[in-house]
């Protein structure tokens, strides 16, 4: 998450100890070496495709990686999802 330089984060429900400016790098590396738990890696990872840092040309698991993140559900799902979203105009989201 992008933060002006003046902005220090805080924990305060109890669910963070702690937040730490990491680097792009960093961030790879504590990937690999499993320093985060799994619900945030896949969060973090799909991060990292949507903005270009991990790519086809530098991950040869990337099309793996890619269709885990990004599986059919077994269960039918609207394909107009904001149609759920809007109602009379109104945003319920």
């Amino acid at each position: 998450m992008e933060l002006p330089e003046d902005v220090v984060p805080k924990p305060h429900d109890g669910e963070v100890g702690s937040y730490n400016l990491m680097s792009v790098g960093d961030v790879q590396a504590a990937l690999l070496n499993n320093e985060f738990k799994p619900d945030a890696a896949v969060v973090v990872v799909d991060f990292l495709i949507r903005h270009g840092f991990i790519t086809a040309d530098n991950e040869r698991s990337f099309v793996q990686i890619n269709e885990h993140i990004h599986r059919r559900l077994p269960f039918r799902v609207a394909e107009e999802w904001w149609m759920f979203a809007v109602e009379g105009g109104k945003h319920l989201l």
